[in-house]
């Protein structure tokens, strides 16, 4: 069944969208969904048609044989977008004080830390953990070895702990 017109991508559309197991193709339906809603929440509106008709981008033009998904009101950053959809190798729980300071756009500190889960090196991406709700996600500047070791401790101290001039900022 054709939908003429997507306002936001929801678990209903997925759910139209189907399984991605076909014969032919890497994806089908639920990929162009996926790439759709990448697109949409960048403040994109992205046109889904069929390329096997006669004339598409004619038929596209005359208001027949597409699907159109309208662009988010409140897009994110492409940063933020890809940063949503990356997979989290390990988490990050934080105090208070850090949750304040990273809901404002702050870097997270060490001395905000409580305590590290999972494996991860630098670079990857967590989540950080406030009162047991994921409030944001980052590329992590330290490994969780490394973490484990400056928990709790003020910026100051970290390049001795860790023997190198390491970054005051933990994300």
């Amino acid at each position: 069944k054709l939908v003429k017109n997507v306002a936001k991508i929801d678990a209903k559309i997925h759910k139209l969208a189907g399984s991605s197991a076909k014969k032919f193709g890497s994806g089908g339906m639920k990929s162009k969904i996926l790439a759709a809603e990448i697109a949409t929440n960048s403040g994109a509106e992205v046109i889904i048609a069929s390329g096997l008709i006669e004339n598409p981008l004619k038929k596209i033009a005359d208001q027949e044989n597409h699907t159109l998904f309208n662009a988010c009101k409140n897009a994110i950053s492409a940063r933020e977008n890809w940063l949503t959809h990356l997979k989290p190798s390990g988490k990050i729980h934080i105090d208070a004080g850090a949750a304040k300071a990273v809901s404002s756009g702050k870097s997270l500190l060490a001395v905000g830390i409580v305590s590290v889960a999972g494996g991860f090196n630098e670079g990857d991406a967590v989540e950080i953990i406030s009162d047991d709700k994921v409030m944001a996600r980052g590329l992590v500047n330290f490994s969780n070895m490394e973490l484990e070791k400056i928990i709790g401790k003020h910026s100051n101290e970290i390049s001795e702990i860790l023997s190198y001039q390491a970054r005051n900022s933990v994300i």
